[in-house]
């Protein structure tokens, strides 16, 4: 069933799927929308000859059979569409009102192709508790072919000096990469060139990435490189969530890392965090 529908048909609709169908009326279904019963019921009534929903013996209105996977299709659809404004960082009544409007005019390919990435965000948060602890191998078998960008941060290994950036922090381009394909999952850092200014006389350096190592549980191993690119296992990282909300909870993921540079020294422990 193809049927054009505005904004207002959309919200009608998207209530009178939520109400038991005894209780659906026009004059329930604008008190749900805050608007008057005439105005509903002239905005409604073009559906029933588009064969969308018909009026009962009783009066009540009820989804014809094609009706309803409509309105199911574009209830997924929104769906889609907010979680994908609110992964983006829009607020949530905002992401609501544009959803409905991307909803009537985005072509059905659209949620495929972009929409996929909060969603599986999504299920990942919602498979552990707040709190939960679980290894990257776990969230490997939760998703199975997933490709998807998070921040990072790189910060010293040292307790008397807590949550304080390590200068390799300014060493990779942000995001990473997260590659899940095949029960693998792979984290790529891309390198970059980095300066500091040596106390003693202010003189400026460069220096970069030469050799990259993460601890495996046992010792540290050097990471896979190709070009300027670095890429270590994804079961090697220890995630653990925050936040009590799906939508507003947060995956991170911590790694240790020993790095050596071209003309810094960073052979010292370094703690990532994945978000």
């Amino acid at each position: 069933m193809t049927v054009q529908l505005d904004e207002l048909q959309l919200k009608a609709l998207i209530a009178m799927r939520g109400m038991p169908e005894k209780e659906r009326s026009y004059v329930e279904i604008a008190n749900r929308l805050d608007i008057k019963p005439h105005k509903l019921r002239r905005s409604m009534e073009p559906l029933i000859e588009e064969g969308v929903y018909f009026m009962t013996a009783s009066g009540r209105p009820s989804f014809t059979d094609e009706g309803q996977k409509l309105i199911d299709k574009l209830i997924k659809y929104k769906k889609r569409v907010r979680d994908f404004l609110l992964y983006k960082g829009m607020e949530k009544e905002a992401a609501e009102a544009h959803a409905d409007r991307m909803v009537l005019f985005a072509e059905s390919d659209f949620y495929d192709k972009i929409i996929d990435q909060p969603n599986k965000v999504s299920i990942m948060k919602s498979k552990f508790n707040s709190g939960a602890e679980f290894t990257g191998a776990e969230l490997t078998e939760i998703v199975k072919n997933f490709k998807f960008e998070p921040m990072f941060e790189l910060l010293k290994y040292d307790q008397s000096r807590f949550q304080e950036y390590s200068m390799a922090n300014r060493g990779f381009y942000k995001p990473c990469t997260v590659i899940i394909k095949n029960g693998k999952g792979t984290v790529i850092f891309k390198r970059k060139s980095m300066s500091a200014q040596i106390p003693s006389d202010h003189t400026d350096i460069m220096g970069y990435a030469n050799s990259f190592q993460y601890f495996d549980g046992n010792e540290f191993v050097e990471a896979d490189r190709k070009d300027d690119t670095f890429s270590i296992p994804l079961d090697k990282f220890h995630f653990y969530t925050i936040g009590e909300n799906d939508d507003t909870k947060i995956l991170k993921g911590v790694i240790y890392l020993r790095f050596n540079c071209a003309t810094f020294d960073h052979s010292k422990k370094k703690t990532c965090y994945l978000y």
